[in-house]
């Protein structure tokens, strides 16, 4: 879903202060306007409502694109071999902790992200923006060698390594 079809989902019944404004179903009313940032702010950071990023780091070890410095930075750690972070369940090791608590949501079954098309959950919100591109049928990885198009990260970043072999 676009971002400008997201927003048609809002039309507002009545914008004046304190007025309620639409909800997506259009049966109720949803926040009110003093609760409508706070309201942006959640969907789009847990939904798949996002642009594309302008400038790309793109990691010469595996292929994966990050979108900023702090995101490249943060996997060339995954890329060490220093793995302090150890799973009490697994024993299953992460080069930072932010890996292993989201490993850690595996052993307590907690999926929090939730596709609002087919109700599928994820562990992962970026398994929940991949997955979300089945029903948009977007496919923003394109191989500069052969052309071909992705939906996922990883299928285009493993594509990318059959251009070496």
């Amino acid at each position: 879903m676009s971002y400008s079809d997201h927003m048609l989902l809002h039309e507002p019944q009545n914008t004046s202060e304190g007025a309620s404004v639409a909800s997506p179903s259009g049966s109720q009313a949803g926040p009110s306007r003093p609760d409508l940032s706070g309201h942006s702010r959640t969907v789009f950071k847990k939904s798949s409502l996002k642009h594309s990023p302008k400038k790309t780091f793109p990691c010469n070890l595996c292929g994966r694109i990050l979108s900023s410095k702090w995101n490249y930075e943060n996997h060339m750690i995954f890329h060490s071999k220093r793995k302090t972070f150890v799973c009490e369940e697994c024993e299953r090791a992460f080069a930072t902790k932010s890996y292993l608590k989201i490993h850690f949501r595996r052993h307590t079954g907690d999926r929090r992200y939730q596709c609002t098309v087919c109700g599928k959950r994820f562990f992962q919100i970026s398994h929940l923006n991949s997955h979300f591109r089945i029903h948009t049928g977007e496919k923003p990885f394109v191989c500069e060698e052969c052309g071909r198009t992705f939906a996922d990260q990883s299928n285009y970043c493993r594509h990318r390594r059959s251009h070496t072999k």
